[in-house]
Order: C-alpha cells, then sequence, then structure tokens
C-alpha cells in the first residue's frame, strides 16, 4: 500500500531529514500572533476569532503542529481523535480536553455527494481491517482531517467517495519501487 511505502521510505536517513526539515519549518510560530496557526476572514472576521481561539486555547495548536506537521507531510493527511465517539472517555472528560493522533491507515474519511459523512475507524495494530461495508460510520465530530492540499479520492459507490491526501514523498514512490527492484 501507498502507506507502508512511505513508512519503509522514512527508513532511509536522508528522506527521514528532508520530511523532519520540511514539517519544522512548517510549524514555526509566527512572531505577531504567537502561534504555529490561526485563521483570518475577511468575509467573517467573527469566525475567524472564533476558530483561531479554538486553535491557541482547546487544541493547543503550538503543542501539537510539529507531529500534525509531521504526519501531513509524510502521509498526505493526519487524523487528530476528538475522543467524540469514545464513550468511555466522554465519562470522565470534557471533548476536546484531549486529542491523539490516529495512525492513517485506522482511519478513512468519507465523503458523499461532496459533502463530508463521517470516519471509518479500527485501529490496525489489533489485527483489523476497515471495511466500508461492514463498519460503523463515526460522525463528522470524531476527527479533525488535516489534509494535504494536493487531496485524492477513491470512489467506494456510486454516491460515496474516500478523500485522502498525497504525500510530499509521492513524487518519490516510483523511484523507491524501481530500487527496491534493483535491490532485490
Amino acid at each position: 500500500s501507498r502507506l507502508a511505502d512511505y513508512r519503509e521510505m522514512l527508513k532511509d536517513g536522508v528522506t527521514m531529514s528532508a520530511v523532519e526539515l520540511i514539517a519544522e519549518d512548517a510549524s514555526l510560530i509566527d512572531q505577531d500572533t504567537g502561534l504555529a496557526a490561526w485563521v483570518e476572514s475577511a468575509d467573517n472576521p467573527d469566525f475567524a476569532e472564533m476558530a483561531t481561539d479554538f486553535l491557541r486555547n482547546k487544541l493547543k495548536v503550538n503543542d501539537v503542529i510539529y507531529p500534525i506537521a509531521y504526519n501531513v507531510v509524510a502521509f498526505g493527511e493526519c487524523f487528530l481523535n476528538t475522543n467524540y465517539s469514545n464513550i468511555e472517555y466522554r465519562k470522565e472528560y470534557n471533548v476536546g480536553d484531549f486529542f491523539t493522533i490516529s495512525d492513517p491507515e485506522d482511519v478513512i474519511h468519507i465523503y458523499r455527494f461532496g459533502v463530508p459523512l463521517g470516519y471509518l475507524y479500527k485501529p490496525q495494530s489489533q489485527g483489523n481491517k476497515l471495511s466500508v461495508d461492514n463498519d460503523k460510520l463515526l460522525p463528522e465530530r470524531s476527527f479533525i482531517h488535516f489534509i494535504s492540499d494536493r487531496a485524492n479520492r477513491d470512489s467506494i459507490s456510486t454516491d460515496a467517495y474516500m478523500q485522502y491526501g498525497a504525500s510530499f514523498l509521492e513524487a518519490a514512490r516510483p523511484y523507491y519501487k524501481q530500487r527496491q527492484l534493483l535491490d532485490d
């Protein structure tokens, strides 16, 4: 799979260093705002202020920006689990108290007629495989999906598709595969 190829490519020291440099550059703190990420909107400054407040105070964006940027650079996307669908978590904590980064192989973002529908989630580390047909669709609030602007989509049915980002490593992937064949 493409994600397995990216993981294998990251074992190369030069590739890993390049990904780390890009992620670090993307996660620098702006001197004017004091934030690594913020929202601006000429059309709706109230929304921009509310969203920036969320990034600053709930998400604590300065603390989590590097792993998010690293995942977007390496895998094309990052799924931040809000724990909204975790009933046990919600008994003790409020949604938004803690966020965790999920492995991109464990989550699929589903769209229907161009509108986000929800997420399929099943940890692969537990030997599970995602199944569009058999797994329960989690609501949109379950994850925050950071995705590279070079997004891709694969059809699931005539009216639904999954959307995923393109890794910065994608351009080197064919050469990596060729090198793998030569090495074998």
